[in-house]
Formats: structure tokens, C-alpha cells, sequence
């Protein structure tokens, strides 16, 4: 567990962060050593939820384990757990990123780049002695006999409001006014057939905010400053992997 102070202000913020992949890790072994052969996994979801409320910003990981049954239909199973906590009157982007946010970062960064879960046996197949390990058949083992028992895609969602959207993308205060999506502007989506705009993507975010940093874009021009103020905070989820937030979709704020 990382742990540590950052001053905000006038406002000491204690924090700490759990190790996503310790965490996915010890639940995973623990249920393929109670299932055994009966544990099955053909995808595994990987959510990230950062909220705030009750004088804490938090960050919760929703596991999901999706297998596919001999009919073709998916069933889900889902697992909640708590990963991180910054004690804040208010969360935004620099108390973020001077707090739990580097360490999210980096985690989400490897398991992009490793892509599955594994789950490993002894040399004698006992189950009672699994354990996980975050990467493919030929992750680092224990010992160089190991079996590898099943090997797990896994994909990385974000989820929260638009305004954790906002922060998260590099358009904190903007999510009112520009679409976390798209570049379309808030009197232009409120049409009855608004005309489509360039998806945004982590990539082109990221040169964006290059561009207003560097001048060639005018921060002082709406259309170009398009609601960026910094790059995005997380670069290993696209942005098509953020789930909608239904509910302010459909009261029009987004």
C-alpha cells in the first residue's frame, strides 16, 4: 500500500493506493482454488471509477468476468473493490495527479501493454497451490515446471460522471460546454440533427494539448482551445472505452 501526504493549499490531503494487480491477483487465486475446474473465464472487463463525495475522492475497480456458455450466451460475474482514497473537501486534476493518480496511471499502463491474466499450477496440477499472474502462458512463473491452467483476455473500461470524463481527459471545467467525445460544442448537440464532428481519441487529445502548449493553437480561441487545458491523465484507456454516463446523456449536458 503506497501512502503519503500531499498539501493542497491550506488543506493537508492524507492518501493511499492499493496495487490493482495485487488486488485482481489474491481474489483470482482465491476463486481458482475454491472452484477448481469449474472456474471459467473467456474475457475479463476491467472497470476504473473515480468519484467523489463525503470529503473523500475515491477509486473503485468493478472485475468482471464474462464466460461464454455452450448455448453461445454470455454470462457476467462481478466483483467491486476499493483501491484508492484521497481525503479532499474537493477533488480536481492537480490533487489527482500530486496524489493516487501517477500510480493509477502506471498500473493501467501495464496491464494494457501485458493484455491477460493467467492462471498457473503446480507441476502436479494440485489446485490447492494456484496462484495468478498478470500477463500471458509465458509470464514469469514461480517455478520453470508450472502449468498455465487458462490464460484471460482482459480490456480496461473507465466509468464515472462527465465531469471525472472532463478532468480525466484533459478538459476539466469544460464538461458542460465540450463533448468528452467528440468536438462538438454545447449549442450545436442541442439541435434536433446536430452534423457530426471528429471523434476525439487519446492520440489526438494529446497532440491537441500539444498544439495550445506550444502556440501553434490560440488558448484564447474557443474553437481552438475546444475546452483542453491539459494532456489526458490516463493515455492506456481510449476514449471509446469510456462508458456513457446515461444520465447526463439523456438531461442533455453531454
Amino acid at each position: 500500500v503506497d501512502m503519503g501526504m500531499f498539501k493542497y493549499g491550506s488543506e493537508k490531503i492524507h492518501w493511499m493506493y492499493k496495487e490493482i494487480r495485487s488486488i485482481l491477483s489474491l481474489f483470482l487465486t482465491i476463486l481458482v482454488c475454491e472452484r477448481k475446474n469449474d472456474f471459467k473465464a473467456d474475457h475479463i472487463d476491467i472497470s476504473i471509477c473515480v468519484d467523489h463525495g463525503k470529503g473523500h475522492s475515491c477509486i473503485t475497480t468493478i472485475l468482471v468476468i464474462c464466460s461464454q456458455l455452450e448455448t453461445g450466451v454470455w454470462q457476467e460475474e462481478q466483483r467491486t473493490f476499493s483501491v484508492a482514497n484521497a481525503k479532499c473537501k474537493k477533488d480536481n486534476s492537480e490533487i489527482i495527479k500530486s496524489t493516487y493518480g501517477p500510480q493509477l496511471n502506471e498500473e493501467l499502463k501495464a496491464l494494457k501493454a501485458l493484455g491477460c491474466i493467467s492462471i498457473i499450477l503446480p507441476s502436479d496440477g494440485s489446485f490447492e497451490t494456484a496462484y495468478t499472474v498478470i500477463g500471458g502462458a509465458d509470464a514469469i512463473r514461480r517455478e520453470a515446471d508450472h502449468l498455465c491452467f487458462l490464460t484471460v483476455p482482459v480490456e480496461l473500461w473507465m466509468s464515472g460522471d462527465i465531469l471525472w470524463f472532463a478532468t480525466a481527459l484533459g478538459k476539466e471545467g469544460f464538461a458542460g460546454w465540450w463533448c468528452c467525445y467528440c468536438q462538438m460544442f454545447r449549442p450545436d448537440w442541442q439541435d434536433e440533427d446536430p452534423e457530426a464532428t471528429e471523434p476525439w481519441t487519446i492520440e489526438r487529445l494529446t497532440h491537441h494539448a500539444n498544439q495550445l502548449e506550444n502556440g501553434m493553437l490560440d488558448v484564447n480561441k474557443t474553437n481552438e482551445k475546444k475546452g483542453g487545458k491539459e494532456k489526458p491523465m490516463f493515455e492506456a484507456i481510449d476514449t471509446d472505452n469510456y462508458a456513457n454516463p446515461t444520465v447526463h446523456f439523456s438531461s442533455g449536458r453531454s
